[in-house]
């Protein structure tokens, strides 16, 4: 799992070197840079920050945040079969799991569950359409 290389070139190696401490291209963390530069720096990625790595939600409000996912969710489908719900992880949930404004499932596989123990995973089959946030929190599995 790893990100697609926008350059190899010596300047991403010494900038990965120089900050991460990451001296090959086989270094899993030599990727690392690319990604903080994709989500930090780059505009095209400020909507996909605000909407998987913050809890937005507080700052603005459920249902301004609400909004958001739909808007992120609409442009999706421009490319992609409709969606109906966001999945993301990487931030502190009491529990294995959030619903946040209703189309967005906040997840914690175990560093971020708190307690670790109660940490979640997804499984479901890709195949079949999943329409309520019923569905697919049924689909959710402990961890431990």
């Amino acid at each position: 799992m790893g990100y697609a290389r926008l350059s190899e070139a010596d300047s991403y190696t010494e900038l990965a070197e120089h900050y991460l401490g990451v001296s090959e291209p086989d270094d899993p963390r030599y990727d690392n840079l690319l990604r903080g530069f994709l989500t930090t720096a780059h505009h095209h990625f400020a909507l996909l920050r605000l909407t998987l790595f913050t809890r937005c939600e507080r700052e603005h409000g459920v249902d301004h945040y609400g909004h958001v996912v739909e808007m992120f969710l609409d442009h999706l489908a421009a490319a992609y079969p409709p969606q109906h719900f966001l999945v993301a992880g990487h931030m502190s949930v009491t529990g294995g799991h959030e619903v946040v404004a209703k189309r967005h499932l906040r997840l914690a596989s175990a560093t971020h569950a708190t307690p670790r123990e109660a940490g979640q995973y997804l499984l479901f089959d890709a195949a079949q359409p999943i329409t309520t946030m019923g569905g697919l929190c049924a689909a959710l599995q402990s961890v431990f």
